[in-house]
Parts: C-alpha cells; structure tokens; sequence
C-alpha cells in the first residue's frame, strides 16, 4: 500500500534565501488605504525634522516665522513661542517710539541750523532799513550809500531784504537828481527873475526919492530943479541922494512948469528897465507919464 505520506506535498515553509543587508533588508509590503496615508505622513514629518521646522497640525500651538530670503541660503527662524509675540510688539513699539525720537530731534536740529541761518542772512538788514529812512529825509548820498552796502550784503548772505536795499538806492537817485534840477533851475531861472525884480524894486526906491526932492526943490523956487546921476547916488539941485540900484542908470526930468514935470529913471538889468515919477500923481506905472 503506498504510503500516503510520500504523495502529499510538504506543508513546511521553504526558507528565503538570506538578504545581503540582513534583517534591514527586508521592507514589508505596504499596506493599502490607511497604511499608505500614514507612511506619507510620517515621511513628511521625517522631511520637517530634517529642515528643523516642528510640524504643523491641527492641534500644534507653535508658529514658525521665516524671514525674508537673502542672498544666501534659505534662513529658518526658530519658532515662536506664544509669550513672544506680546515681547515682539513690545520691542517694536519701541522701536517706533525711539525713531518718533530720533526724528524729532532731526526736525529741531534742523528748525535750529534754519533759524540761525536766517538769523545770518538779517543780520544787516537795516542796512537797506536806513537807506529808505534816510533817503524819506532827503539825505540822499547817504541813502545811496547805505542801499549800496545793503546790495552787497545780500550778495554775500548776510541779508534778505534785497528790495527794500534797491528801493533805498532808487530814492536816493531820484532824490539826488530832483535836488540838483532844483538848484540848477534856481541858479539859472529863478536867481535871475529875482535879481531883475530886485533892481526893478532898487529903481523905483530910487524914482520916488528923487521925486520927491524935486518936488521939495521947486515948489521952494518955483522952478524946474536940474536932476544928475553922480557916483553911487543922484543930485538934485544941491541935494544928494543915495542910490539902492546897483546897476547903472539915467535920470531925465522934462516938464512945462515947476508944478508941472515928468520924471524917468532908465537902467539896465530889470524886468521894466524904467520907472516914472510925476508931479502931480507920483510913482507911475510904466516908463512913462503919459
């Protein structure tokens, strides 16, 4: 009877053959579904270990903070705790307070060099102050001056009121000018109007003194008196008079009678150039009596 033993096939396992890598060699099958899940998982935890990141999950508490990438290699900060968020404003409110600071102090450094700038650049502006002031007083050549002074300071920095310094040079000119028309036109027109009128005045002073002696001389004789210019003065008949013209002149007495004459003073240099003088009306308008 064959032996049933010898027909059956041998339920022993047969042995793998060794791996090379010994028990580190040999990887179990992957398991599908949920297996597979938590291999990726735990490989991406692997990968977070090795870039020194903790992992992110629903229930971490942790926050990882990168900053900007330099040039460099990629940069990873530590994480952060939750106390360190509060000290982090802090610190930056900090910051902000000093550079407030900071800036406040630039913006007074600066209001200060500004101030003590325009304080160089006013130092002499009443330069160009006293040249108006002095020009309004018709102290022109000083106004001139001073406004030139005031022009060169504001070349230099030294003021900042270059118009007022112009307007004190402009009314010292002008104002010079003007003085210098008016001498002018008082030596050449109005000194000689008024030395013609002055001689014009001499005369008739002159006319009516020698009328008057005349008068005198012959109503006393009952005859016509002789009237002659003499050096500085006149004579009538033994009488002499004084003259207050300056410039030369004549004297002629015409007439019928002793109570009847005419009398004219001719000279040169006066506006009417001759006055008369009658025996019965006195001081005559014109160079006659007629």
């Amino acid at each position: 009877m064959p032996n049933i033993s010898d027909n059956e096939p041998d339920s022993t396992p047969e042995s793998s053959p060794a791996s090379p890598l010994g028990d580190w060699g040999a990887m179990p099958a992957p398991r599908a579904g949920a297996d597979q899940a938590e291999q990726e998982e735990a490989g991406s935890a692997a990968n977070a270990d090795a870039r020194g990141v903790p992992p992110q999950g629903p229930d971490s508490t942790q926050t990882a903070v990168f900053p900007p990438v330099t040039a460099g290699d990629t940069q990873v900060m530590p994480p952060v705790a939750p106390g360190q968020d509060a000290d982090a404003e802090g610190a930056g409110a900090g910051a902000g307070d000093a550079g407030a600071a900071d800036g406040a102090a630039t913006d007074d450094a600066e209001a200060d060099d500004a101030a003590v700038n325009n304080a160089d650049e006013s130092r002499r502006n009443s330069l160009g102050v006293w040249s108006v002031v002095t020009g309004a007083l018709l102290l022109f050549p000083v106004a001139i001056v001073l406004g030139h002074l005031g022009l060169r300071a504001n070349k230099r920095g030294e003021a900042n009121n270059r118009p007022v310094a112009l307007a004190g040079v402009i009314l010292g000119y002008v104002g010079l000018a003007a003085a210098i028309a008016g001498v002018a036109i008082a030596l050449f027109v109005v000194s000689p109007n008024m030395a013609a009128q002055d001689d014009d005045n001499a005369a008739k002073v002159d006319v009516i003194n020698i009328g008057s002696a005349a008068v005198a001389q012959s109503s006393a004789s009952d005859q016509l008196p002789e009237v002659t210019t003499v050096d500085g003065g006149y004579a009538v008949g033994d009488t002499s008079l004084p003259a207050e013209l300056e410039v030369p002149g004549t004297v002629t007495l015409d007439g019928s009678s002793a109570s009847d004459w005419c009398l004219v003073l001719s000279y040169e240099g006066g506006n009417d150039s001759a006055v008369a003088y009658s025996s019965t009306s006195g001081l005559v308008d014109g160079a006659t009596c007629s």
